[in-house]
């Protein structure tokens, strides 16, 4: 793996910015030599770079798409290695799905959501240190409150040039930690436990999908300030996003697009060893726990901190392993081998996650869940049982991978894993894009049609698309932007 970044931005190299807090970003800091690593070097070595790095799932991808519609399959003009590589030269942007972990501290907590929902800004003193950070645009659609710390995931796009010397841009895949919590971890020695915590992001990561796709999220302009927009060939493409009806649908198709590929390019010796890594990190977040409490750091502060590690890790390694795998369960008895323990009413407690926590896009599929809690167990179960919107089976899904029916044979008990995953679906899942709850069809048009005929109608626009453009010579260019 790391042969394949021997010309460019090296991920491995720079996968956690130790500037931490707001005067920690300077000229010479870790997060200005990440941005001089991808807006130097060869844009084409990027592109082929990532495409290297995404070719199983590619190869896997293009397989199924075959086997779906053998027909029209042949009629698509190029394979989606070749669109991989091309998509750039359409949309102006190569995205880099090796996730990168920043300091919270990056962001103006005080400015969330202006110029678009999922917009950010950067913090006021960092915009003053670093200048040129004015010109990075954000989406960072899930900011979350674990026991008191926050964590974000996003992408972040930087302005650069191509190798032609025309407007261009990288857009990385990031996830924030708390600026405590970092503290913390380097100064008592576990600076470690990030790049273990950025492990559970290998694979999970679903922003090739994107790529080839052109981000044709009808949330987002890239197809309106892109290469063939100032051709004037973007109207088909944007159309595509257009017809697949909102955020939620569109994003659906790409989570669901890849756990079909995942499913298939993953062994189950490749998903033992993300259960293995996995419980290494438990382990090492444990020793932390200990080492810490052992030397006299506050115990309420350590024990929050140690919940957070955990909870953020449960989220990313939830994309690849079904919740009701054996893999899933090794990981659930090491996370309650440590020192915590859950003893209270387990009906109780389930009334107050779903009450307290946040399901974003269906607050109905929270509320009638509380109500049916509200209800006592009959009402509980009668909802898992009876359950019909995605979300509303998603929040079921959940509470019967924790043993809920069980609860009609024996009393209510909740182990302190089966809690922590519990708090962690609740919160942390926007929208349960990641579907492990439900196989809902995508819609396209309001046409129910399986995810890969929805990649087959894209594909078919991308190389008529593409086809022109390349026929076009729309001289040198700018852009700028992520979002309309």
């Amino acid at each position: 793996m790391e042969e394949l970044y021997r010309h460019s931005y090296r991920p491995r190299d720079m996968e956690i910015v130790w500037d931490i807090a707001e005067g920690d970003f300077t000229e010479s800091g870790g997060f200005s030599n990440l941005a001089d690593a991808l807006r130097g070097g060869s844009y084409r070595d990027l592109i082929r770079d990532e495409r290297h790095r995404v070719s199983p799932f590619l190869s896997e991808w293009w397989n199924q798409l075959r086997r779906h519609d053998p027909i029209r399959f042949d009629s698509v003009s190029l394979t989606l290695e070749a669109a991989f590589d091309h998509a750039p030269d359409l949309s102006g942007v190569v995205y880099l799905s090796h996730n990168v972990v920043i300091s919270e501290a990056f962001f103006d907590g005080s400015k969330e959501g202006g110029d678009h929902p999922t917009s950010r800004e950067v913090a006021p003193p960092i915009k003053r240190q670093l200048p040129w950070t004015k010109t990075l645009t954000f989406s960072f659609p899930r900011k979350y409150d674990f026991f008191g710390y926050t964590n974000s995931w996003g992408f972040i796009r930087f302005p650069r040039l191509d190798d032609a010397g025309n407007g261009a841009g990288v857009l990385i895949s990031c996830t924030t930690l708390d600026p405590r919590v970092m503290r913390t971890l380097q100064r008592t020695g576990f600076a470690h436990l990030a790049h273990m915590y950025n492990r559970a992001w290998d694979g999970a990561i679903h922003d090739y999908l994107h790529h080839v796709a052109l981000y044709t999220n009808p949330s987002f302009g890239i197809g309106r300030r892109s290469p063939m927009s100032l051709a004037g060939l973007n109207t088909p493409i944007d159309e595509w996003g257009e017809h697949m009806v909102d955020t939620y649908n569109y994003e659906y198709w790409a989570h669901r697009s890849h756990r079909l590929i995942t499913e298939r390019v993953l062994s189950d010796t490749d998903r033992q060893n993300i259960s293995k890594t996995a419980c290494d990190y438990v382990g090492e977040v444990y020793r932390f726990h200990r080492l810490c409490s052992e030397g006299g750091e506050p115990s309420e502060k350590i024990s929050a901190m140690t919940s957070y590690l955990l909870a953020i890790y449960l989220w990313p390694t939830s994309i690849l392993l079904g919740p009701g795998s054996s893999h899933v369960e090794t990981i659930g008895r090491a996370i309650d081998h440590g020192p915590f323990r859950f003893s209270d009413d387990a009906l109780a407690e389930v009334t107050r996650i779903l009450t307290t926590g946040r399901i974003s896009e269906d607050s109905a599929a929270l509320a009638a869940s509380h109500r049916a809690c509200l209800s006592g167990l009959d009402g509980l179960i009668s909802f898992i049982e009876t359950a019909q919107t995605p979300i509303e089976r998603a929040v079921a899904g959940s509470l019967t991978s924790i043993g809920a029916l069980e609860w009609k044979t024996r009393p209510p008990h909740l182990t302190w894993y089966q809690w922590l995953r519990l708090t962690v679906d609740v919160i942390g899942y926007r929208g349960l894009y990641e579907g492990w709850y439900h196989d809902r069809p995508i819609l396209y048009r309001d046409e129910r049609i399986p995810a890969h005929e929805a990649t087959m109608r894209f594909l078919e626009r991308f190389s008529a698309s593409l086809q022109n453009f390349r026929q076009l010579d729309i001289g040198n260019y700018t852009l700028s932007g992520i979002v309309p």
